[in-house]
């Protein structure tokens, strides 16, 4: 997702409130422009900087140069609103809020990875645990055999301490994969 999806949520309500409240679309474009939008100040600059052969000439060429999909949208809207097609007001409120519904649904899906993959953490962060502590004993047990109990220990194969260290060393390597990708799943939202 381009970060300009990210950002373009909050100046499209920006220009929504400036426009409704009688802003022209010069000061809104330029509002947005210079207010701090990140990525998408910048190409609202360059609409601005292009606009000597007129505000819809630049859109119209911004539109195809842009690789957002929603910013594509925005532009074509503007330029629409500036033919007469539309009402400005009313197509920025409804891009808007496609937006903020597509932002929801983008939220919705990383809460929902993130509760399983919370899940997975915590079934791995006790089962294995469990697991760890009852293999030393079954082992021996499986084997017909009894574990030595020497002066209240327990003696155990050396096979089965290094079963125990691998499924340990996989257990810390299996949650670091979860907390990477969990750090990678942010960056979608």
């Amino acid at each position: 997702m381009p970060k300009e999806d990210q950002e373009l949520v909050y100046a499209l309500w920006a220009m929504e409130v400036l426009v409704s409240s009688g802003v022209g679309l010069e000061s809104a474009i330029q509002h947005v422009a210079e207010g701090g939008y990140g990525s998408v100040s910048r190409e609202f600059k360059k609409v601005l900087k292009e606009s000597y052969g007129g505000l819809e000439k630049s859109l119209d060429m911004l539109t195809h140069e842009t690789k957002s999909e929603s910013l594509k949208k925005t532009f074509v809207t503007i330029s629409r609103s500036l033919k007469g097609e539309t009402e400005l007001a009313d197509s920025l409120r409804t891009l808007a809020n496609r937006e903020t519904e597509k932002r929801k649904a983008r939220i919705q899906r990383y809460i929902e990875k993130l509760t399983m993959v919370s899940d997975i953490f915590l079934i791995v962060a006790i089962l294995v645990p469990i697991i760890i502590a009852i293999i030393p004993l079954v082992g021996p047990l499986a084997s017909g055999g009894m574990p030595q109990i020497e002066e209240e220990k327990i003696t155990i194969s050396s096979e089965i301490i290094m079963i125990v260290r691998v499924i340990l060393l996989i257990t810390v390597l299996g949650m670091g994969m979860i907390m990477f990708w969990t750090k990678n799943l942010e960056a979608n939202v």
